[in-house]
């Protein structure tokens, strides 16, 4: 990348254009900026233009900002400390622009990833496998939105193969946004379900906002779809342009996938009639894994080397993660939550506490849960659901903590649980000095811990965790 490349996104107000860039940040906390862009964006919080001295004194070789910081940059530069800068009105849509002419510079096939849950799995999963044969970029973490998006793009280099974006939204018409940028090679959507609901009328809307995927790239490419989903019709018709792929567990998913058997810590499973194992996230991830499986056969991946790299997949942190915290285990699924997502993390420790007891390793079953956030109009009703999902695997023990606390426990109540200590809790401090407690005492617990990624739970797992090293 050059100082060209931003002139074309933005008006360059100085420096030569044929300048290389040894990358870009948005950041100027990073320890060094040498040779790189800084990009000055505008936070809820925080505005980055505040930081532009920093960043140049960390050595920024081009600035990409907004008028206000327009004289302070030419007064960096008359100083010797600046070499370029270009100005736009809004900084964060010259990002986009930005991440876009280079994408359009680049050779590398792009795959394209989104879907109400399981995007950041998949993604990994995706990039585990393609790393066996191909030089791949993919998002850190869950880079899903306007920053993460061009921010992946711009980590890619000529040399890049294969890039694996994942691609968020809370609203209609983000999707199509990031999309633009990323002219994807391969789209797929994981699922449709109730999340953030807040933001859209209906499940319908969510799957049409969904679907906005399927109308990017050119015409052709692959779209892979989830066979189970309600909404398969309407995203058939969406995909009208494309090569539709289906996957899941039903009979007519092109890549099938059928559950064989699971121990404590494998499972096995068949997709299209191939073997596979991989580590026992849960069978709510084998559909995700079939997934991951027919993005790499279009990448034309040996046989081999995608049932290697399927052996030792590994969640993303705080997705459902087994952590041991002394003789206890902890679930550590705090990173999000939406109804879907709840339901299949409570199955899986039902699951698991069963193998556990077939095995003489009898635990309590304890369940640490939290909001679900932007179900809107929705909420209680989900909340409600479960409360008596919750009831169904009969744990031993339940927090909530949250607003809709009540509602979980309605839900809980109704379905039989007037005999389980559940407790509403204030505060995550609240919830860790109980757990704490919990844990001192003799008995072992099988500890799942899922909400929404506001509601912080993570910060209570760290805490108990880090108790029982000390």
């Amino acid at each position: 990348m050059t100082v060209g490349d931003v002139a074309a996104a933005a008006r360059l107000v100085f420096g030569d254009p044929h300048q290389p860039l040894a990358g870009v940040t948005t950041d100027s906390r990073e320890a060094d900026l040498r040779g790189k862009l800084y990009v000055a964006l505008r936070g809820a919080r925080v505005d980055g233009h505040d930081f532009v001295p920093e960043a140049v004194a960390k050595g920024a070789a081009c600035l990409l900002i907004e008028d206000r910081a327009l004289a302070l940059a030419r007064k960096l530069h008359a100083e010797g400390k600046l070499g370029a800068a270009a100005v736009a009105p809004d900084s964060l849509k010259a990002l986009g622009d930005l991440a876009r002419g280079y994408r359009s510079k680049l050779g590398v096939k792009i795959v394209a990833i989104t879907g109400s849950a399981g995007k950041t799995s998949v993604k990994d999963f995706v990039h585990a496998i393609l790393t066996t044969t191909y030089r791949t970029v993919s998002a850190v973490r869950s880079f899903n939105n306007a920053i993460g998006v061009p921010m992946t793009i711009l980590r890619m280099t000529p040399d890049t193969q294969a890039g694996v974006l994942e691609i968020g939204m809370n609203h209609p018409g983000e999707i199509d946004a990031l999309c633009r940028m990323a002219d994807p090679d391969l789209v797929a959507i994981t699922t449709v379900g109730a999340a953030h609901l807040g933001f859209f009328k209906s499940l319908r809307h969510v799957a049409l906002a969904k679907s906005e995927i399927l109308t990017a790239g050119a015409d052709g490419i692959p779209a892979f779809l989830p066979a189970d989903s309600p909404f398969l019709p309407l995203l058939k018709r969406r995909a009208a342009r494309k090569k539709v792929i289906t996957f899941g567990y039903a009979a007519s998913a092109d890549w099938r996938v059928k559950p064989v058997r699971s121990s404590l810590k494998r499972m096995e499973f068949a997709v299209s009639q191939h073997l596979y194992r991989c580590p026992n996230f849960g069978e709510h991830h084998l559909a995700n894994v079939a997934l991951a499986i027919g993005i790499a056969a279009q990448f034309a991946v040996p046989a081999k080397k995608i049932e290697a790299a399927i052996r030792s997949l590994k969640l993303p942190p705080g997705r459902g993660e087994i952590v041991r915290a002394g003789p206890h285990w902890i679930i550590n699924d705090s990173y999000n939550a939406n109804p879907g997502s709840m339901s299949a993390a409570l199955k899986r420790v039902g699951t698991l506490g069963r193998i556990l007891a077939a095995r003489n390793d009898r635990r309590d079953v304890v369940l640490v849960l939290g909001d679900m956030l932007e179900l809107g109009s929705k909420s209680k009703y989900y909340h409600v659901l479960l409360g008596k999902e919750a009831r169904r695997i009969r744990p031993s023990r339940v927090l909530f903590v949250g607003k809709e606390g009540p509602s979980f426990r309605k839900g809980f109540l109704i379905s039989g649980g007037r005999g389980t200590a559940l407790t509403l809790m204030e505060s995550l401090e609240d919830v860790k000095t109980e757990i704490q407690s919990w844990m001192r005492t003799e008995r072992k617990m099988l500890i799942l811990f899922k909400a929404s990624n506001q509601v912080k739970l993570g910060t209570v797992v760290e805490a108990v965790c880090q108790g029982d090293r000390n």
